[in-house]
């Protein structure tokens, strides 16, 4: 068969196995050479290992790869065979079996041909296969299930529906694994165990759960792991692709009890990230993958390894009894800064190498600084490694080869919406409040002394909000111009404003406007107002009438911001160490003391001093950093270039939207103060002036195309004069 003349003369089509067969054994030869005889056996042991079953006497096909694999980093990997020379071979033998196309054996067959004995030196001092389990040893202990031997199967498919990570740790795909060295010991020893052999690895999202078990697969590829689980694979599942294309729940039950047997298979650990998103309950199909799932985990049939959040933890996987006994729970805390500091150490060389970039470790300090102030909501080392990252590609981008600290200030502005240059902006800050009348000068510098404490890191309370700011009675109205100004220059944008409405919260149970609703009640889970200080913690938090809530949640909101967290209907911690909170109370209404709706108790320390004012609790009172009881006393001519600057050119930009042009004479900003009278609301003094300006310009608004006019000011009042057009008096 292996006549030279022969096999030229046949030339069969390859079938796909065979096809993928010859692509793996060209990826393993060198760039531009063919592969070699031990590349091809390397390609057929990873792609069809039971196709060597009875050529190699190695036990497992992991202790096979592992051979080949180091026989091949010698540089011994036998004779050269070209890809010609194998399918001319392949085909000649397909052809004398009598089949139209190249079968993937019909390739192995030819390789071990042209090979000799040199596969045969591989495993000569293997133990041969053996399809029965390894007898108990002299002491009359069973083998546990990974010290049994068994032929190298595929597993269909959990090779479909799985990612092999222990694979992708011997092609150096995955990252360091610096520090949890306690963490991982005892998950490898939960592994060891006869039975509940099941770790879980519980903790906050961002700790590095998976990466734990990325760790444990480059101990596994490394061989730096107990005999026990040495040749064994851990395979990813994604509980997501269970499901895609199950076209039926029969399908759906079929598919895992398919993957449940191949998982079964001693050489398997099976790691499910995100475990509880698939044991939810409600569907059909969740339950049947819990049914299924408990028997394999009860026998120690099935090994193992999931990842969960504390908090689905104890909702899914501790509410089910029987299920939780087959876990053991491995928790998995965040990381200090110095153990987050060795992390990005590591980090830094992996990117160093693939991105040619460099960074100190006076940037990776203030990598640290910057996201453990200004992402509160996320967990060390993940929110520090997703920094690094996003630096060295503003680098990459920026086409330089060093990451510097004003970098890492660009990033994290970029990824948290808060300003890096937070001295300047409060110095911008107060004089847009002191421009706009919303403070006085007093109360402002009061604001921006108690903000440039807290932003610096140093306030003496770092767990409450950067500032809590009381506004009541007349200075009630000014609430919304301060919120949108503070979070503008703190928060990056205007909009960053959370706004909660407490005048609707008159009963206890009405707590759940603000957290939520708790779990088997109407509206347990739905997205509230608060949930927006999870993505962007630098937000202005905006309670408006607060003093016409219950006292009960009075109390909740006082304790929230005492402690600078609010925990919602799911169990979720919101931080609130970095918003500013700006409460309103007496809003249109006399300063007289007032009760809230319901029966309120007094407590006894209350006592000797003044009754808060405006129906506020003196929890409320206590935590704030600024009450504000009157409107900046604004001179005139400050209200005149307010209305000139900003009313009068935005009303210009509403009517140019309608085809108007509108030009203002000088004195038209005088002429508005005047008509609305002295009031200290600006919003009402801008309701007012769009009002009476709209007698004046709505009979000039085009019904198409475009129209100019001036709106002039004269003894009798304002006079609108169309550009192209006669004068024409209102």
């Amino acid at each position: 068969m292996t006549n030279d003349s022969a096999d030229s003369e046949v030339r069969l089509p390859l079938s796909p196995e065979a096809e993928k067969l010859c692509a793996a054994a060209a990826y393993k030869a060198a760039r531009g050479a063919e592969p070699h005889a031990l590349q091809w056996a390397l390609a057929i042991a990873e792609t069809a290992p039971e196709l060597l079953r009875n050529a190699v006497s190695v036990a497992q096909a992991g202790q096979l790869r592992s051979l080949l694999r180091s026989a091949i980093a010698r540089g011994d990997a036998g004779p050269e065979l070209s890809r010609d020379r194998i399918v001319k071979t392949s085909s000649a033998l397909a052809a004398a079996d009598g089949r139209p196309e190249v079968k993937d054996a019909d390739i192995v067959r030819a390789v071990l041909e042209a090979s000799g004995t040199v596969l045969e030196s591989i495993g000569g001092n293997a133990p041969t296969p053996s399809s029965e389990a390894v007898p108990a040893p002299a002491s009359g202990v069973a083998p546990t299930p990974y010290a049994r031997v068994a032929h190298a199967r595929s597993r269909p498919v959990l090779e479909r529906l799985t990612t092999n990570l222990t694979e992708a740790a011997r092609q150096g795909k995955l990252a360091p694994v610096v520090g949890r060295a306690a963490e991982m010991d005892l998950m490898v020893e939960t592994l060891c165990r006869v039975t509940k052999r099941n770790p879980a690895l519980v903790g906050p999202a961002g700790v590095g759960k998976t990466a734990i078990v990325e760790g444990l697969a480059q101990r596994l590829a490394a061989g730096h792991c107990p005999d026990l689980i040495r040749d064994t694979t851990i395979y990813t599942l994604q509980p997501a692709s269970l499901l895609a294309g199950a076209g039926s729940a029969a399908e759906y039950a079929e598919r895992v009890q398919n993957l449940i047997r191949e998982a079964s298979d001693p050489g398997v650990i099976l790691f499910v990230d995100e475990m509880h998103s698939l044991l939810e309950r409600g569907a059909g199909v969740e339950q049947d993958l819990v049914t299924l799932l408990k028997p394999a985990l009860a026998r120690g049939d099935l090994a193992c390894i999931a990842a969960t959040t504390d908090d689905e933890y104890r909702r899914i996987i501790e509410a089910d009894t029987a299920l939780e006994r087959r876990f053991q729970p491995v928790r998995i805390g965040e990381m200090t800064t110095d153990e987050t500091l060795a992390v990005l150490r590591a980090h830094r060389e992996r990117l160093a190498s693939r991105r040619d970039v460099r960074a100190s470790d006076a940037v990776l300090r203030r990598i640290l600084d910057l996201s453990r102030d200004r992402m509160p909501n996320r967990r060390f080392p993940d929110k520090a490694v997703d920094v690094l990252e996003q630096a060295v590609a503003h680098a990459v981008y920026s086409e330089r080869r060093t990451v510097d600290q004003g970098d890492v200030g660009t990033v994290i502005e970029r990824l948290t919406g808060t300003p890096a240059d937070m001295p300047a902006r409060l110095g911008r800050m107060r004089s847009e409040v002191a421009r706009a009348d919303l403070l006085s000068d007093e109360d402002a510098d009061a604001l921006v002394r108690q903000l440039r404490v807290a932003t610096a890191g140093l306030d003496i309370r770092p767990e409450r909000p950067n500032a809590v700011v009381i506004m009541q009675g007349e200075a009630a109205h000014n609430a919304e111009g301060l919120a949108a100004i503070v979070a503008e220059h703190l928060a990056g944008a205007a909009e960053r404003v959370v706004s909660v409405d407490f005048s609707v919260m008159v009963h206890p149970a009405d707590i759940t406007r603000l957290i939520g609703a708790g779990p088997s009640y109407v509206g347990y889970g739905d997205q509230l107002p608060i949930h927006a200080l999870i993505q962007y913690p630098w937000s202005v938090l905006h309670c408006q009438d607060v003093d016409l809530c219950h006292s009960t949640i009075s109390a909740a909101l006082a304790n929230a911001l005492r402690r600078g967290v609010i925990v919602d209907g799911l169990g979720r911690s919101i931080r609130l160490c970095d918003c500013v909170v700006v409460l309103t109370a007496g809003r249109d209404r006399p300063e007289v003391g007032s009760e809230p709706i319901g029966l309120r108790r007094r407590d006894a320390r209350e006592a000797p001093g003044p009754e808060p004012p405006l129906g506020l609790s003196l929890d409320l009172v206590e935590v704030a950093n600024l009450v504000v009881s009157r409107s900046a006393h604004t001179k005139e001519g400050d209200v005149i270039r307010w209305m000139a600057e900003e009313v009068l050119p935005a009303l210009a930009k509403r009517y140019k939207l309608r085809g108007l042009e509108v030009e203002w004479d000088q004195g038209v900003a005088a002429w508005a103060v005047a008509i609305a009278g002295n009031t200290p609301r600006r919003d009402l003094l801008e309701s007012q002036t769009a009002a009476r300006l709209g007698e004046y310009l709505l009979q000039y608004v085009p019904a198409s195309g475009k129209a100019h006019v001036r709106v002039l000011v004269a003894e009798e009042g304002l006079t609108v004069e169309p550009i192209a057009g006669r004068r024409r008096r209102a």
